[in-house]
């Protein structure tokens, strides 16, 4: 059982669901990540509200902290890591999906307490310059090894248009999946709900939605 949402693009550089128009809380900079004796910073970005920083972290857990900010007081919360590479099992054969039939995604490993993240996107158009798409999201629980996005939500996305005349490498069409580990509730002064997770075991494929 899982859950799928859509939403809608314009341009070549598409941004995920999460990344639209939602204002950003400044929560002090840098926030800190602690791994055993070892520690790591995210400085804030140009964007109020935007930490951005990569880490190879072995299993176990990992603590993020932050001293607080203009909008967000001080906070930690404690992540576990996972133990367990996700693996996407039939990746070689979804190069060009057919927006009319359901697609199956397939796994095996990764976390089986932990969520199973599966995205993608098309754009279409004549031209570049007028390119408009629409993406997808759906979860699910890790255990069972598999989910099917149902035609529905694929037929809401454009064929994958080919932009061969432009000066640039434009990809059209991508398909994502991932492990996100499980939400962890923390609390601090100006949230009214917190919650942080881990995502690993990241695969992106370029495909054509036909």
């Amino acid at each position: 059982m899982g859950a799928c949402s859509v939403y809608t693009l314009s341009g070549t550089s598409p941004a995920g669901p999460f990344l639209t128009t939602a204002a950003g809380l400044d929560a002090g900079s840098p926030l800190t990540v602690t791994e055993g004796n070892s520690e790591g910073s995210i400085d804030e970005s140009s964007t109020k509200g935007q930490y951005s920083a990569s880490f190879l972290l072995p299993a176990g857990s990992a603590t993020v902290a932050g001293s607080g900010g203009n909008d967000v007081g001080k906070f930690s919360v404690t992540l576990p890591l996972g133990t367990s590479t996700l693996n996407w099992t039939n990746e070689s054969s979804v190069a060009t999906i057919t927006r009319a039939d359901d697609l199956s995604i397939t796994w095996s490993g990764g976390d089986v307490k932990g969520t199973v993240e599966i995205s993608g996107y098309s754009v279409g158009g004549s031209s570049a310059a007028s390119a408009l798409g629409a993406g997808f999201i759906c979860t699910a629980p890790a255990a069972p090894g598999q989910l099917t996005v149902p035609s529905l939500i694929l037929t809401a996305l454009p064929p994958s248009s080919n932009f061969s005349n432009s000066i640039l490498s434009v990809s059209t069409g991508s398909l994502r999946v991932g492990q996100a580990g499980t939400l962890v509730p923390f609390t601090a002064v100006g949230l009214d709900l917190g919650f942080a997770w881990t995502e690993t075991s990241i695969s992106n494929s370029t495909v054509t939605y036909q």
